[in-house]
């Protein structure tokens, strides 16, 4: 049997001997080899640039044959900066585990390696205390492009009967920079022979996304005019356009004024007509008289019959001879749309032989 030591403590000029406690025994290492698992050990994650407060949690595996206390340090590389762990240390009996949590932020887009080292603290029969490292890779994404907004088309064609109202065109609304979503609101302005408008309201759009718009407008006299449509988003706008052409649908017509009957001089007074709903075309005008052009015998004047026409006009002449019998006068006149009498306005005067017997 070994003899215990003694301890032997100065005071004073005097020395106390304190003998160790009866049956006491040195630490002794654990009679196998330690050992201890992280995992995972290839992990990965992935965020947005400069983003905070993103998590990696590992789990610290016991899986030597005897109890052991960890303690547990981190590395990192790449953007990954900020890190914090829940805990520093943890004991673990053979066979259990526990869970260690990272608390990190990203910065500029990237890659790095979240690195977990786990330490025992007990020595194994051969002398060593077992360790382990787990890791994460994290992949940090760059700012989705902010979203870029287009409205089309740019070049657009329509047309509208003159003086229309609630006339309406498509346009097609996208977000073209493919990042975010956005949401878009809208003005129109008309110009021209497009005298108002009324655009649609705010749409929301997903990424990449796009949406069919309706603008309704009305117009005024026959001519062109523009539509313009702007899109506005959070970061970006653009404008779409309509070229609208506003056209008269209906044809100007001739009536016979004079004679309103049967005649019986050779050159009696034969009064045309002139009717349209907005406008005539004075120099589009000819009127034939038996398939001859007589335009030229005619005069023309504007504004005062017939009295139930809009755009209103005659032509009278007095200088013009018939045959005796029947007679076709032809008369044919466009507004200024370019509608015109189709077919021409045709006419029969019938002029009587002034010298004939009269049956009684």
């Amino acid at each position: 049997m070994l003899a215990r030591p003694h301890l032997v403590v100065a005071m004073s000029g005097l020395y106390l001997i304190v003998a160790p406690a009866r049956n006491s025994r040195p630490a002794l290492p654990c009679p196998n080899p330690m050992s201890v698992s992280v995992t995972p050990d290839g992990g990965s994650a992935q965020w947005p640039a400069n983003t905070n407060g993103h998590t990696a949690t590992f789990t610290v595996y016991n899986t030597g044959a005897c109890n052991d206390t960890y303690t547990f340090s981190y590395t990192l590389s790449g953007p990954i900066s900020g890190v914090s762990l829940d805990k520093t240390s943890a004991s673990v009996t053979v066979g259990n585990s526990t869970t260690v949590t990272a608390t990190y932020n990203v910065g500029s887009a990237g890659s790095g390696v979240l690195t977990l080292k786990a330490n025992g603290t007990t020595l194994g029969s051969d002398g060593l205390k077992a360790a382990d490292n787990g890791h994460f890779d994290v992949t940090v994404t760059p700012p989705p492009p902010p979203p870029q907004i287009a409205v089309t088309p740019d070049a657009g064609t329509a047309t509208a009967s003159l003086y229309s109202q609630n006339n309406t065109v498509s346009f097609t609304v996208a977000e073209t920079g493919g990042g975010t979503g956005d949401q878009v609101s809208f003005t129109c302005t008309p110009s021209g022979a497009v005298t108002s408008c009324m655009p649609p309201s705010p749409v929301s759009l997903g990424p990449g996304g796009s949406t069919p718009v309706s603008v309704s407008y009305n117009v005024g006299a026959p001519g062109s005019g523009t539509l313009i449509l702007h899109g506005q988003g959070s970061s970006s706008s653009d404008d779409g356009q309509y070229t609208v052409t506003v056209t008269d649908p209906i044809a100007p017509t001739a009536r016979l004024m004079l004679p309103t009957g049967d005649v019986y001089v050779a050159a009696p007074t034969i009064k045309i007509g002139w009717c349209d709903n907005n406008s005539l075309n004075a120099a589009s005008r000819w009127i034939k008289v038996n398939g001859v052009d007589r335009t030229s015998s005619f005069d023309y004047v504007a504004g005062s019959e017939p009295t139930d026409c809009t755009a209103r006009a005659t032509s009278t002449t007095s200088s013009v001879s018939l045959n005796i019998g029947s007679n076709t006068v032809e008369a044919y006149i466009c507004d200024n749309s370019g509608s015109c009498t189709s077919p021409a306005a045709s006419f029969n005067i019938t002029r009587r032989d002034a010298n004939a017997l009269i049956s009684t």
